[in-house]
């Protein structure tokens, strides 16, 4: 396992095309995926029913406001690193990584405790109004969404480095990647007529390979 995330040369910081390209960039990441789930959330509204569709909702709420309790680590971690890249004190990168990665795994594995067992309490005590055919599958997805919160956490972090390091032709890929997973594979799911426990599932896995997506654009060329 290597040591110190890629270093990235001070010189690519301050270039205009460069800045213009990534805001190209930034756009098409966030829109395209977004255009995709407008597609093909007809499709799954259509095999989940309104029911399954209110709680896969919930649950991509759940993934998305989670990083609220992050408490910023991945955008100070984009702030310090680009200062240390500027100042080309590149030695201190290494100990802000690992620092940063260490709160965020901390964070997220309370996170997933929270999350899990909130969600689990609302379910079962009949606050969330979910069909009684549909409990079992629900409490199974918001664990699985629970379990991905740490690797989200941790997935700011790597990519507020790269972010420091204006490497965003290579953000905006894998966003558009996994961005579009979000609405993709529970499409994909109720195509094969999959349940709310198996969306979960996926989710999570999508999470864990984000995670592992960045990890390798932080340390490998």
């Amino acid at each position: 396992m290597p040591d110190e995330p890629r270093i990235i040369s001070p010189s690519r910081l301050t270039a205009v095309s460069m800045l213009a390209q990534n805001t190209v960039l930034s756009i098409v990441g966030q829109a395209l995926p977004l255009l995709i789930g407008l597609a093909v959330t007809p499709f799954i509204i259509r095999r989940l029913g309104e029911d399954g569709f209110g709680i896969l909702s919930l649950g991509w709420s759940i993934l998305t406001l989670s990083l609220v309790f992050n408490l910023g680590l991945g955008r100070a971690t984009t702030k310090y690193a680009a200062e240390y890249l500027v100042r080309e004190e590149t030695e201190k990168l290494p100990p802000l990584f690992w620092m940063s990665v260490v709160m965020n795994i901390s964070i997220g594995l309370v996170g997933t405790i929270l999350v899990a067992g909130i969600s689990v309490l609302l379910v079962k005590s009949g606050v969330l109004k979910i069909p009684a055919a549909l409990d079992a599958d629900a409490e199974a997805m918001f664990i699985w969404i629970a379990f991905a919160i740490p690797f989200t956490f941790v997935t700011t972090t790597l990519r507020g480095m790269l972010e420091a390091g204006q490497h965003f032709r290579e953000i905006n890929f894998a966003k558009l990647i996994f961005n579009t997973a979000v609405f993709v594979l529970p499409a994909l799911a109720m195509y094969f007529k999959a349940n709310l426990l198996t969306i979960g599932l996926l989710l999570a896995l999508s999470r864990v390979a984000e995670t592992l997506t960045y990890f390798r654009l932080c340390f490998f060329k």
